[in-house]
């Protein structure tokens, strides 16, 4: 027979025999009547005999069912999900109850029977009678208003109901199945603990301490495409199907499992996307890049003026275009020309621009060691471009800046395995994606790099040279700089300053080196490469930064504020021609080259080394 301290908190599933519904009351002699004769006395006790016989067999019964509900092994399970809160009106007249509240002295680990029309709302009682107890306390079940009648304080003296579930259910996963079981308030579990369950009893006897988690995951399919509550992963290149209770999970986003590795304990937030993001939103237009009028014209012909002028292009048939690739050397405004196109689609279609309607990813950081993540990474980027056409209803622009560092050509000398399933990815997601939900913008300064299937017609349709500065629009840069600067000027006038720096660039010669190109003849050509032949958009802004600074030391030196002059700019320009002569022009000359129909591959180059400023 088990002992009180064994009974202590031990749950039950089910009630002691039916046909024991009603304690028979014991015979007890009456006063005032007449000495019973011999038979009637004889009667009266084996009536008094068989009930308490009754009596013993009830509490033996009861007794040996809760021996043998403890004697069930217990499993551990993983937790999915839980809900404590429990419903009143599971609690019914002549429900069998088992109490589990050490507080209750005696009554701990007894099974009783509700004698009341349930739980009493206002107080979150219930009352309980027990066989061989006269007295018939009142027990709350657990709700969050429970007062206690006689202190009028908080109080949460539990009981569990047999066979019926009072509502506080706990969702675990236990050999790939699934199930639900009971807790009753003793334990307050988290999706991922352990739980020591009973499964003949369905009750949580105990949470076990988590030691660690499972692994890292990239979110593969959503829960669109899996079902409610579960999201596929990939764990170091092996897909499964896990538990999720994060309802804004999408694919991209790393997730940490259990250490039973079947749910995501913790999202790590749009760990993927939130990278190829810009810290502030696309808002850059037209307006603010200049020298760049073919190129604004040609994807606005492409990516606007669909929408724009739609019944024309309705018309003409013409199909939307696949992506654009945009190249030429560094610095010359190709991922500016990207922001811009972005803010351009937007505001064609009425929206404002948003950081989803703009993803910069950068090649490089596609590439990754682990197995199947760089794969992961681009699933990733294509799915954000469909869910911004989801939410927002016009086409997202990716931008792929240093592109070459992910569509190298496949078979060359530097290309290994799982670079050429990497661009094999690349090439699936291009054809299978909707060219309505987004547009793909290669960038690159070096074009003849990229493998041809990526750059092919079909998948990038365009192909668009972003070119250098020259002398008849490099005023327009100039312009926006000093507007975007708000640079302070002293004895010159903005008009001066372009002009000034215009000359300077373009007419005053700045050699940084002969090329001499060894083609069989008896006499090579040479050509000389100037300051002016590696100009770009973002050395003209250095300019005027470094101008800038130089009437900032000016200015401390005289101990008050001075503007921009003449000198300064003429300063600012020689400083970056210095510097330009001392690090790699490899982009720059290949340019050249291309523009003075020269073969790169045969051109030496010999610095000039005194040289005019």
């Amino acid at each position: 027979m088990a002992t009180k301290k064994d009974k202590k908190n031990r749950p039950a599933d089910k009630p002691a025999s039916d046909k024991v519904k009603k304690a028979v009351p014991l015979a007890r002699p009456v006063r005032n009547q007449q000495v019973p004769d011999d038979n009637a006395l004889m009667l009266q006790n084996q009536q008094l005999s068989e009930s308490l016989e009754e009596a013993r067999s009830l509490i033996l019964e009861q007794e040996a069912t809760l021996a043998h509900l403890y004697a069930q092994p217990l499993v551990y399970a993983t937790v999915l999900s839980s809900d404590h809160h429990v419903r009143a009106d599971a609690f019914e007249n002549g429900d069998k109850v088992l109490v589990i509240d050490e507080d209750l002295g005696n009554y701990v680990g007894r099974i009783g029977t509700i004698i009341s029309d349930g739980v009493d709302p206002k107080s979150g009682t219930v009352r309980v009678e027990f066989f061989g107890i006269k007295t018939k306390p009142h027990f709350a079940v657990g709700l969050d208003d429970c007062i206690d009648p006689e202190t009028k304080q908080p109080r949460k003296k539990q009981v569990q109901l047999l066979i019926k579930n009072d509502g506080s259910n706990i969702e675990i996963s236990f050999e790939n199945s699934i199930q639900q079981v009971w807790n009753s308030y003793r334990f307050n579990p988290s999706p991922g603990d352990i739980a020591k369950c009973n499964l003949k009893t369905n009750q949580v006897e105990d949470i076990s301490e988590t030691k660690g988690h499972g692994a890292l995951c990239t979110v593969t399919e959503a829960e669109k495409q899996v079902g409610q509550g579960r999201i596929e992963v990939d764990a170091a290149g092996t897909r499964k199907i896990v538990f999720n209770h994060f309802g804004d999970v999408e694919v991209g986003d790393k997730v940490v499992l259990d250490s039973s590795q079947v749910i995501a304990v913790r999202h790590v937030s749009n760990a993927n996307t939130k990278r190829f993001k810009l810290q502030s939103e696309a808002t850059v237009t037209w307006d603010d890049i200049g020298a760049l009028e073919q190129v604004r014209q040609e994807m606005d012909e492409a990516i606007v003026f669909p929408h724009v002028y739609k019944d024309i292009y309705q018309y003409h048939q013409m199909e939307d275009p696949a992506g654009f690739l945009l190249y030429g050397p560094p610095g010359c405004g190709k991922t500016l020309a990207g922001k811009a196109a972005a803010h351009s689609l937007a505001v064609s279609h009425g929206k404002e621009s948003v950081q989803s309607g703009f993803n910069l990813v950068k090649g490089p950081e596609i590439l990754s060691k682990w197995v199947g993540e760089s794969e992961a990474e681009t699933r990733a980027i294509f799915a954000r471009m469909r869910k911004h056409y989801e939410d927002f209803g016009y086409p997202c622009v990716t931008f792929v800046d240093e592109a070459d560092a992910i569509f190298s050509e496949r078979g060359s000398q530097h290309a290994q395995k799982w670079h050429d399933t990497l661009v094999a990815m690349w090439l699936a997601e291009m054809d299978g994606f909707d060219r309505k939900g987004g547009m793909l913008i290669l960038a690159s300064n070096r074009p003849k790099s990229i493998d041809g299937a990526v750059i092919r017609p079909g998948r990038i349709d365009k192909h668009i040279k972003v070119p250098r500065p020259n002398a008849d629009n490099a005023h327009e840069i100039i312009n926006i700089h000093l507007r975007l600067s708000k640079v302070q000027l002293d004895g010159i006038d903005p008009e001066g300053v372009i002009q000034h720096l215009v000359g300077e660039i373009m007419h005053n010669p700045r050699p940084i080196s002969t090329l001499i190109e060894r083609n069989g003849s008896p006499t090579p050509r040479k050509e000389t490469f100037m300051f002016s032949d590696s100009i770009s958009g973002s050395m003209i802004a250095t300019i005027i930064q470094t101008a800038k600074q130089l009437a900032v030391r000016r200015s401390i030196k005289a101990e008050k504020p001075l503007g921009v002059n003449k000198d300064d700019l003429t300063n600012a320009l020689n400083q970056c021609y210095q510097a330009k002569k001392a690090v790699s022009l490899k982009y720059d000359l290949i340019d050249f080259c291309e523009n003075h129909g020269m073969d790169f591959e045969k051109v030496q180059e010999e610095p000039i080394l005194q040289a005019s400023a």
